[in-house]
């Protein structure tokens, strides 16, 4: 009887399969199928599901066919591949392409970030610091990271004001706690490619100039998740060297870095564990100090030190890479070195400024690697992403003291100062414009941005820039950045074009 009933099987599968054959049609839940569709489903309490997975698995597709369809958990949403267009999110894409909506109705719409596609499965994150002050934030005076004791912003030559660096930001000088700049930073690095800020921490204390760096370093993690950016801290522990118990203020800094950082769902994890990096130790040191200071903590840290730095004992899981003189030399080294756990390194270059400052600054390193046009990107960068390593840090993204910078800088008279330490553009170093955030992008297989979408980013600063007085005006530029927060650069271009 079982061998009857398989032929049985066999032969109404054959003969099915000679059907489907024929008329190259196939109807689920329904006897009538459409004479257009190869395939019809019908049901009144039940729906197609695509396949579900998140950003890093569907990238792993092979050589996908244009119009397969998946959905995104990492996007919340069903994607199409579109070939050289690369993956499409169809929620963005059926918002920015509606005929029946204006791109303003008088009311600024909130849209939830969506994530940039890109091929590269690396994890890139963009070390920032958070140290820049204006007159306006620093009690009339320019903050000593603008200035290295010997400039003076307010000096104008051509056009650009006197700076302590080689090279000139796009947007000029400005202060780290503008939440324009801020928002203009964090928009640039998402559509480059670039998942979060790995901003320089100082701590807690109200010593030197902390607490303003506390400040800026908060208004910057604030405007993170908004823009679908993720953060972690490097702890600068060279500033508990001011304090006679290291250990107990390394406490206190913990518990506020627990109470204001860790806590937030976009701090960057690992295994669970907030990411901790901390450029050394050069203060704290031992297996047991750090153990110590972690002791307050509900989750220990997942911490990586400086590399080759083992200061912090068996307290840290890893070390991070960083830009040093003798180039990749000693980047290979540390890539073949046998640390638990790297984190890899791409930088432009490095053209230091100090030896133009005074006694507080001419004493930092000053020498160069030159960036090649962007050569040297491409080279680090490619050597970064040939790693085993899942995380890369850009370093950096904005220390134009040590000429490091990613964020763009005007790219063809770029910021030189004579001896006589008057501006003189006319025989500058060249920026970068987006030279290198392109290059990202390539690298990383982001193919649906382009420069003009970055381009995009610094209208929309300078704009609020121009109507910070206009409320209506700064409310149709607050859509422009829900429009690029959500990738609906149509619709962010073409409001941008109104106003």
């Amino acid at each position: 009887m079982r061998i009857l009933n398989v032929k049985r099987f066999l032969a109404v599968t054959a003969a099915s399969f000679l059907s489907l054959t024929a008329i190259c049609q196939v109807g689920i839940g329904t006897d009538s199928v459409n004479k257009s569709a190869i395939l019809q489903l019908e049901s009144t309490n039940k729906a197609f599901l695509p396949p579900r997975m998140n950003t890093m698995q569907r990238n792993q597709i092979a050589n996908p066919a244009a119009g397969m369809l998946v959905y995104n958990t990492d996007s919340t949403c069903v994607e199409m591949y579109r070939g050289v267009a690369g993956w499409v999110n169809l929620c963005s894409f059926a918002a920015k392409n509606s005929i029946n909506s204006p791109l303003y109705s008088g009311s600024v719409v909130v849209y939830n970030p969506v994530a940039v596609a890109k091929t590269s499965p690396k994890k890139v994150f963009a070390h920032m610091m958070p140290w820049f002050e204006t007159p306006a934030t620093n009690s009339g005076a320019w903050g000593s990271h603008w200035t290295m004791g010997t400039q003076n912003p307010n000096t104008t030559t051509n056009g650009y004001q006197q700076i302590a660096s080689f090279y000139y930001p796009l947007t000029g000088p400005y202060a780290s706690s503008d939440t324009a700049i801020i928002d203009y930073q964090l928009l640039l690095m998402k559509l480059s490619g670039i998942d979060g800020v790995l901003i320089d921490w100082y701590g807690s204390s109200n010593k030197n100039d902390y607490p303003s760096l506390e400040r800026n370093t908060s208004a910057i993690v604030s405007r993170t998740a908004r823009a679908g950016l993720n953060f972690a801290l490097v702890y600068e522990d060279a500033t508990l060297s001011n304090f006679t118990d290291k250990v107990a203020q390394a406490k206190l800094d913990m518990t506020y870095a627990q109470t204001n950082y860790f806590s937030k769902s976009n701090y960057e994890k690992i295994s669970g564990a907030p990411l901790l990096l901390t450029f050394g130790p050069q203060s704290l040191t031992g297996s047991s100090n750090w153990t110590s200071a972690f002791s307050v903590l509900t989750t220990q840290p997942f911490f990586l030190s400086y590399m080759f730095n083992t200061g912090a004992g068996t307290a840290a899981n890893g070390q991070f890479a960083w830009v040093e003189q003798s180039g990749t030399t000693r980047l290979n080294q540390f890539y073949s070195s046998g640390a638990a756990f790297k984190m890899s390194d791409a930088y432009p270059g490095f053209n230091s400024f100090y030896s133009n400052g005074n006694s507080q600054f001419n004493g930092g390193p000053q020498w160069t690697i030159s960036a090649n046009g962007i050569a040297t990107f491409q080279s680090v960068l490619s050597l970064a992403l040939q790693q085993d390593n899942q995380y890369i840090q850009l370093t950096t993204w904005n220390d134009y003291g040590e000429g490091t910078m990613m964020e763009p800088t005007d790219s063809t008279t770029g910021f030189m100062n004579s001896q006589s330490g008057l501006a003189h553009p006319q025989t500058a170093i060249p920026g970068f414009g987006y030279a290198n955030l392109i290059n990202l992008q390539n690298y990383l297989g982001v193919s649906s941005l382009s420069q003009p979408d970055l381009e995009a980013v610094l209208k929309l600063y300078k704009l609020r820039k121009t109507y910070a007085s206009d409320a209506g005006k700064l409310n149709q530029l607050t859509q422009v950045y829900y429009y690029i927060v959500s990738l609906q650069m149509d619709k962010a271009k073409a409001l941008l074009a109104q106003l």
